[in-house]
């Protein structure tokens, strides 16, 4: 920050000397009430409010007009391809569609595959698992605790 930027906002004044009397630097009307008249939404009062509030202060004047130029460009711009309107209803079905699944089941069948039934969890029986029906083998040709040889069908370097 330069010395004159800190001088200036940490040793003047929020006001301004206007044809001999204080007045504010911050205007008592904001954005919202500017678009608000600028939109016919005001009542008389407070529109008239505005209009001589705006005839005052150049900085609401510059803003109202900027207001008003943007609100002058998105209405020559109202005119939308139908084509446009079209693909933008259905990206939104799409997502509707896709929000009313569930969440996990993107890929899952919606009708049951014939040959296979869902038991549910209650009719699942609650018996412990035997030994004889745990597998005994974990990798094919080989016993669980069988010691095995680390060369046992290891590729041998050649001449080494």
């Amino acid at each position: 920050m330069s010395r004159w930027t800190w001088w200036r906002t940490t040793r003047t004044t929020g006001t301004t000397r206007t044809t001999g009397r204080l007045r504010s630097t911050r205007c008592p009307l904001g954005a919202p009430m500017l678009q608000s008249y600028l939109d016919g939404e005001l009542d008389a009062p407070a529109a008239a409010l505005v209009r001589t509030h705006v005839a005052e202060c150049h900085r609401c004047a510059r803003e109202l007009a900027v207001y008003q130029r943007i609100s002058e460009a998105l209405a020559a711009r109202a005119t939308i391809d139908e084509a446009v309107l079209d693909r933008l209803r259905d990206f939104a079905e799409s997502l509707s569609e896709r929000e009313s699944r569930e969440p996990g089941t993107e890929g899952a069948p919606q009708e049951p595959i014939p040959g296979t039934e869902t038991v549910p969890p209650e009719a699942m029986p609650n018996e412990a698992v035997t030994n004889e029906a745990m597998p005994t083998e974990t990798v094919p040709g080989t016993a669980p605790g069988a010691d095995r040889d680390a060369d046992q069908g290891a590729v041998h370097k050649a001449g080494g």
